[in-house]
């Protein structure tokens, strides 16, 4: 008995262009799914939604559509779908939108709020981890982590410590009085999971040794994130005890190209060289037709003339709503800093100029009194002032 699954994640309905999204769930994902032979489960692993969409939007309109063509493909092969709760601020409790499908009884629909298991299939066993708020782990997921090698799969959106280092650098093993997403660990989920763990949340795809899989988010919306995007194709092979994926690319998804040029950096030595170094490369984004550009300079302190690029740059672009530039200069910066310094002291000497409750004419009244230890008439002010 060989079982055919999809795992998508990280949808995120409201955070993109949403008629380039549409255009890759019917291109890509979708069409991959009607050219399947048998498809035996589908598994949304959390963030369907970015944040709180409204019924009049465009989002909302395509959220509900493609939910229906999932449903309509689950019934069409008679298979169950598991849509799995995550982040809180971005879902915002709006799965309740679906509750119609849990009352259809041609289709096997469920949405997964707390941590649950079941034999999904016959001699399949999943483990399903939405994220929680929990005081502790150890407690709460007691009887589902007690027992070795018990589930084929495991399900879930959240943190994986050995992926997400920036996420649990910080964060302490002592349980608190307050409640907390929990951050699980690789080991955890080898000792358990005898086949593999698929997981939503961080947007970048991720395999660790053929176990362990960030699903990644379908589309791209953001600089940083050039990995591939799309979503997996598993089988499980029960007689076997094999399993096995393949990752189906999003070849749609937006380009989201990042140029880093570093303080030792030849364009910075003449006008010439960072012109001709723009113009090249705004030629490669053409051919490649990249959709989205970042450059970022670091001009160095020393640096003889560092407004001088900076204002090149700044008016090259600035009609560009697909380029940005992120320009930092230490000698700049430093400037900022003098300049906020002798702000903050000219506000410190002379806090009423500033004070919005203060009448114009008090202000100069004042300013001139503390600044030229001077008295002059309130009428000649209102004078100069008004007349």
């Amino acid at each position: 008995m060989k079982y055919n699954g999809i795992v998508i994640s990280d949808i995120h309905f409201g955070a993109s262009d949403v008629e380039s999204l549409k255009k890759e769930l019917i291109e890509v994902f979708l069409y991959y799914l009607e050219n399947m032979k048998k498809i035996d489960f589908i598994i949304i692993d959390g963030d369907y939604f970015d944040h709180k969409i409204y019924l009049n939007e465009k989002a909302s309109y395509y959220a509900l559509s493609f939910m229906d063509k999932l449903v309509s493909i689950c019934k069409e092969h008679n298979c169950p779908i598991r849509l799995i709760y995550g982040t809180e601020s971005h879902e915002v409790n709006q799965y309740g939108i679906f509750s119609m499908y849990k009352e259809d009884k041609d289709l096997d629909f469920k949405v997964i709020y707390t941590v649950e298991e079941e034999e999904l299939l016959p001699g399949m066993n999943v483990l399903y981890l939405p994220e929680e708020h929990i005081y502790s782990k150890k407690e709460y997921y007691k009887e589902y982590f007690e027992n070795k090698n018990k589930y084929d799969y495991v399900f879930g959106h959240g943190v994986i410590q050995e992926v997400m280092t920036h996420v649990t650098r910080n964060s302490t093993k002592k349980e608190s009085d307050r409640k907390k997403t929990p951050v699980f660990s690789s080991a955890e989920f080898l000792d358990i999971c005898k086949g593999q763990v698929y997981f939503g949340h961080y947007h970048i795809n991720t395999n660790i040794n053929d176990k362990i899989f960030y699903v990644g988010s379908f589309s791209r919306w953001c600089h940083g994130e050039m990995q591939p995007k799309g979503f997996y194709h598993i089988t499980y092979d029960k007689d076997k005890e094999k399993y096995t994926q393949k990752f189906i690319e999003n070849y749609l998804a937006k380009k989201y190209i990042t140029y880093t040029y570093g303080y030792n950096s030849s364009v910075m030595n003449s006008e010439e060289d960072l012109l001709d170094e723009l113009n090249k490369k705004d030629k490669l984004i053409n051919i490649e037709e990249s959709d989205h550009v970042c450059y970022v300079f670091n001009i160095p302190e020393n640096h003889p003339n560092p407004e001088f690029i900076i204002n090149i740059l700044n008016e090259r672009y600035k009609f560009n709503e697909n380029v940005k530039v992120n320009i930092t200069n230490g000698y700049v910066e430093k400037k900022r800093k003098v300049n906020k310094e002798r702000l903050d002291s000219v506000i410190n000497e002379f806090p009423m100029v500033f004070d919005k409750s203060v009448q114009i004419e008090d202000k100069v009244y004042y300013y001139i009194k503390k600044k030229y230890d001077r008295d002059i008439e309130e009428s000649h002010i209102k004078k100069y002032l008004y007349e």
